[in-house]
């Protein structure tokens, strides 16, 4: 699933700072932003359109896979998860004839995609139709109402919500398209009414996506690991071989049970008695170092002004109210949004200002770190597709065939490992610090397992000799 944000900025650099303190609080994996304030291509991770870059998309979703496949001078197409995103926008001073080969380009472009594929088409188009729930149309409406039905889209606005806010009705101009196979897949489809200094409202929807289309389902979480760092009790993890026992069967008595999967099992008890489990990571994202509880309340104090003149306004219209009352309570909105843009400011200074103070103190530390970060960036493969990246890989590390089945004489004996040997093993391998495999157990748990009980390991590995056959899961 794919959390989606649609937004006009107005080119507002606070409409900015305060979208990403949104993406934070709703756990927005995609922002599809129109006029943003100073980005270019690539700058902090925004995909923009050419020429003036007034469309544009960035992807938060640390699992998201992402590539950028089209650029024009007013929309930006990336996918996202096998999901084909653009983002649009068009002025609203430019002229008919200009509307139109924007929306032929647009055309072109989602026709070379097919009808078969999942794609997203939204943005601030500037037109009003009253297929997407606008009290009027124009001209711009029927020519993109026209573009979705010959391209097969359906219109994901519901409600007659406005998108932008004036100080009159409002307008619905930022409109959400979808192709008609994968719309049923979009939901959640909502204006948001929340301070967000610009004059169109944030919009939020869902897009439910194949799990597949997730490199992050695709790799197999090991939620089995065990704190370790301050030892393990010997005593402790013989008590928990006990119950473990009892409950998993023992090497003599499995038949056809599975050795692997019998060792793992006891090996877990044991360890669930004797030492505590790692906390889950949590995998919200962070707020904005900027962010405090004073802009949030001068965030919740422009809404609530908003909100007193939206209702004002609607009273004059309605029954003639006084125009002076309106004024004043647009007076009242303009400064305390001067108010949160100036607290912003401030908080930002002061935040840039303690980071140099910490460089003063600490060359090594958070400052430090955060520039190394800025200039390594994330791996090359974080954000890659899965099909690409297995071609990549399959080309680097090409697959042999397995070797031929060597047939082994069974006459000759094999001899089986003394207890010394594994001892000797042991001790070659306590002092390396490797990350476990899935099953969470590390070198220090196994190590703590062999003294515990000193046959445990010879018996199993002599069992395997036996049978001639080592658990294929040992060697991955």
């Amino acid at each position: 699933m794919i959390n989606l944000l649609q937004i006009n900025l107005n080119h507002c650099r606070t409409a900015q700072n305060l979208v990403e303190q949104t993406v934070v609080e709703r756990n927005i994996d995609v922002v599809i932003a129109c006029d943003p304030h100073g980005i270019t291509d690539g700058n902090e991770g925004w995909l923009t359109s050419s020429g003036t870059n007034r469309a544009a998309i960035k992807v938060f979703g640390k699992n998201a896979t992402i590539a950028k496949i089209e650029t024009d001078d007013e929309f930006v197409l990336v996918r996202v998860n096998g999901v084909f995103i653009y983002s649009c926008y068009a002025s609203p001073n430019s002229t008919i004839a200009a509307y139109r080969e924007f929306l032929q380009r647009l055309e072109r472009s989602a026709q070379l995609l097919g009808r078969q594929e999942r794609i997203i088409i939204a943005g601030d188009f500037n037109a009003r139709s009253a297929a997407w729930g606008d009290w009027q149309s124009n001209t711009r409406g029927e020519e993109l109402l026209e573009l979705s039905e010959g391209l097969g889209l359906v219109i994901i606005n519901t409600g007659r919500e406005p998108t932008f806010h004036g100080i009159g009705a409002g307008s619905i101009v930022d409109v959400t398209f979808a192709s008609e196979g994968f719309s049923r897949n979009i939901r959640d489809w909502t204006v948001l009414d929340e301070e967000n200094y610009s004059d169109h409202h944030y919009i939020t929807y869902t897009a439910q996506t194949e799990a597949s289309s997730s490199r992050g389902n695709d790799t197999p979480r090991n939620d089995r690991s065990w704190i370790t760092s301050k030892g393990i009790c010997v005593e402790e993890f013989k008590a928990g071989l006990m119950p473990a026992d009892w409950i998993s069967p023992r090497q003599a008595d499995m038949g056809e049970y599975n050795l692997a999967d019998a060792f793992e099992k006891r090996m877990t008890i044991a360890c669930d008695f004797a030492l505590q489990r790692k906390p889950e990571m949590r995998c919200g994202k962070r707020p904005q170092h900027w962010w405090n509880p004073e802009i949030a309340q001068l965030r919740s104090s422009c809404k609530a002004a908003r909100r007193a003149l939206k209702r004002a306004v609607t009273r004059r219209t309605r029954n003639g109210g006084e125009i002076a009352a309106t004024e004043d309570l647009l007076e009242n909105l303009k400064s305390r949004k001067k108010a949160l843009r100036t607290e912003i400011a401030k908080s930002k200074e002061r935040a840039w200002k303690e980071l140099l103070e910490t460089v003063e103190n600490d060359i090594w530390g958070k400052p430090y770190k955060l520039v190394l970060r800025k200039l390594q960036g994330p791996p090359a493969t974080a954000n890659m597709e899965p099909t690409m990246l297995k071609e990549i890989v399959a080309t680097l590390f090409p697959t042999k065939p397995p070797p031929s089945q060597i047939e082994y004489i069974r006459d000759i004996p094999i001899p089986f490992f003394t207890q010394d040997e594994v001892c000797e093993a042991f001790k070659r391998m306590a002092p390396r610090r490797k990350a476990p495999g899935p099953d969470g157990l590390t070198n220090c748990i196994l190590t703590a397992a062999h003294r515990a009980e000193p046959t445990l390991f010879r018996g199993m590995f002599n069992e395997c000799l036996r049978v001639s056959d080592f658990p294929i899961r040992w060697k991955n």
